[in-house]
């Protein structure tokens, strides 16, 4: 593997402001990882509110700081997050952890070659002055998957029970969600998110098959979102579905992420 490092861009500080890495400054796919390293205190994933991979301006992966450190947390052999404050942070295209688990060699995910690549990071006004120097790793083989991770609105109303959520997923492997949290104190060990606010628990079908419920959380140090990591991964066809029973604080604006890994061969 190969690790590199290109353009370095300026924050400006205490204001909002989208920093675009076009396709000239990116290789053209062939890569595992973007790299990013920051100048500024402060300047981590606490302040982006939202990072955005395209590949010929289809996004790939669209998600805030946050819940890139809690997909970094699930996909570490020892659930490992940076800090919401790290100057260094990285985006995997592949997925090591799980894909081992599968049985798949983990050198064979990332951004096939021959791709426009963008990347966008949506700066808070929370920020201050310093610069976002952005890298990447490139890996030796051709890919057989890349990830994709999207958010996604839930758009659940308070007190349902429950409400529904369409999650079909199209020929991606499914191997968990992010689901919003609404309290960093999880009164209760397993789904229960929080008695009066967000979900209260949640049940995933496969078409008409119960794939995971009460017993499938992997509960790690980041609880919100709160991560649902699946034994295997699975394909959501039409028809599947999130049964989502939510509590009084709930308002449909709280987001997922399915974390899926697409197959390219």
């Amino acid at each position: 593997m190969i690790n590199e490092f290109g353009s370095s861009f300026t924050i400006t500080g205490s204001v909002e402001q989208r920093i675009t890495v076009t396709p000239d400054q990116l290789p053209r796919g062939g890569i595992r990882t973007i790299l990013l390293a920051m100048t500024g205190a402060g300047n981590g994933p606490q302040y982006m509110n939202e990072i955005v991979l395209k590949i010929e301006n289809d996004p790939v992966i669209q998600i805030t700081g946050t819940q890139l450190r809690a997909i970094l947390e699930a996909l570490s052999p020892i659930n490992y997050a940076p800090a919401a404050d790290a100057l260094y942070v990285w985006i995997p295209l592949d997925l090591p952890r799980a894909v081992g688990a599968w049985g798949i060699p983990a050198t064979v995910g990332g951004i096939p070659s021959g791709v426009n690549l963008t990347l966008e990071v949506l700066w808070s006004s929370s920020c201050v002055a310093g610069t976002m120097k952005v890298g990447w790793i490139r890996g030796p083989d051709k890919p057989a998957y890349m990830s994709r991770f999207i958010k996604a609105a839930v758009g659940i109303g308070a007190s349902q029970s429950p409400g529904v959520l369409a999650v079909n997923r199209g020929n991606a492997d499914v191997y968990g969600f992010l689901l919003p949290n609404g309290t960093n104190d999880l009164s209760y060990v397993g789904p229960l998110i929080s008695s009066t606010e967000g979900i209260v628990h949640n049940r995933l079908s496969v078409g008409m098959i119960m794939a995971a419920g009460r017993s499938q959380y992997s509960e790690l140090s980041i609880t919100d979102p709160l991560t649902l990591l699946f034994p295997r991964p699975v394909k959501l066809p039409a028809g599947s579905k999130y049964e989502i029973w939510t509590g009084s604080g709930a308002d449909g604006s709280e987001e997922y992420v399915p974390l899926e890994a697409i197959p390219l061969r």
